[in-house]
């Protein structure tokens, strides 16, 4: 059988591309949400843009992720904490309890944190101002605050050294945490392997006091802040 010259010759068409998951198209939202609110700031980043830049109209955001106030949250969770669905977990997988030497412990808090607060400063700014003029953005950040007592206390216990840890160890250390505390040692200049170094010092000195840092800690070169 002989083909017909003057029939069109057809060619087999690529299967249409498959259209990406509400997973994929909620990360593509939190990518531009993390760099427009970096960037503008709360009030200045709208929900059109976030549709316009992720290809995500702005029906189907609230339906994958929420409000403007939750899409904000949203974002500033994963650059905290990644993949981890909370702070209790992102301590968790540390697996801190299985280490019983409190200085090696201490190493793994101070970089960990230091990890966390690094993804997080630049959205400083942006969190303020959303705190302060959305009242749903505040009542989360002020959940997420009670929240993170409960993981501090933890942390302080794994990190006391004698009896009992100071009495002001559980807001120093949470305060510690922070993204502005970050910020602020990094506008020196520090880099975050110095930032983890004092850190780990700041922690000790919070939980322990000086008193106990001195007794308990192998002699040796006095580490550099």
């Amino acid at each position: 059988m002989t083909a017909d010259p003057d029939r069109p010759v057809t060619r087999p068409t690529d299967p249409p591309a498959p259209s990406p998951g509400p997973r994929a198209e909620r990360q593509r939202v939190l990518d531009v949400a993390a760099r427009r609110f970096a960037a503008q700031g709360w009030v200045r980043t709208t929900m059109a843009q976030l549709a316009d830049e992720s290809g995500v109209d702005a029906a189907r955001i609230e339906r994958l992720v929420g409000t403007k106030s939750e899409v904000f949250t949203a974002m500033v969770w994963r650059a905290i904490l990644g993949e981890h669905q909370g702070l209790q977990e992102a301590f968790d997988v540390l697996r801190l309890e299985e280490e019983p030497d409190v200085d090696a412990r201490l190493d793994v808090l101070a970089r960990a944190v230091t990890a966390m607060v690094a993804r997080m400063a630049h959205l400083v700014p942006a969190i303020a101002e959303a705190v302060a003029r959305d009242a749903t953005v505040r009542g989360i950040v002020q959940g997420a605050e009670l929240q993170r007592v409960g993981s501090t206390r933890r942390l302080v216990a794994l990190l006391t050294r004698g009896d009992a840890a100071r009495p002001d160890a559980v807001p120093e250390v949470q305060m510690l945490c922070s993204g502005e505390t970050y910020r602020s040692m990094t506008a020196f200049s520090w880099s975050e392997e110095r930032y983890a170094a004092w850190l780990r010092q700041a922690f000790d000195l919070a939980v322990n006091g000086t008193g106990a840092v001195l007794v308990d800690r192998p002699a040796g070169p006095a580490a550099r802040p």
